[in-house]
């Protein structure tokens, strides 16, 4: 009588066994919505998300998201996309009066008001390499 084993499960000695990769899943967060005006002097951040406002941003506020920011009113103050460095992250404004605007470090401020073509208007914001593009949502 002769039995056959399956050796396909022992380790041959000479074989270094590797360790599991550990994957590191990236905590989802939904995107954060501010459905009131942002006073002068609020800072919010959505952490780990998008953030909507459906309100003014007064200036002197400040608007923060490691994602995309969507303001569906005037933004007069600060919005900060990209915050933990996410160079595609975007800015979406109804009606652009701010103080500053920044994607992923890149910043722009409006010191000396902003250009004609643009205030007011509905623009998008976004980089091109590490270039700062603001841009007219309607042509």
């Amino acid at each position: 009588m002769t039995i056959e084993t399956d050796n396909s499960n022992v380790l041959d000695p000479n074989t270094q066994r590797q360790n599991p990769v550990s994957q590191v899943l990236p905590t989802f967060r939904p995107t954060m919505i501010i459905n009131k005006p942002v006073r002068t002097g609020q800072r919010i951040y959505a952490e780990g998300s998008n953030l909507v406002v459906l309100g003014v941003v007064n200036a002197g506020a400040e608007l923060i998201a490691d994602g995309d920011i969507h303001i569906y009113a005037p933004l007069r103050g600060r919005a900060i996309a990209g915050a933990q460095g996410n160079e595609n992250a975007r800015i979406f404004v109804h009606s652009l009066e701010a103080e500053l605007i920044s994607v992923a470090g890149c910043f722009k401020v409006f010191e000396n008001g902003i250009p004609e073509n643009l205030r007011g208007k509905p623009v998008q914001v976004h980089l091109d390499g590490s270039d700062l593009i603001i841009q007219p949502l309607l042509s």
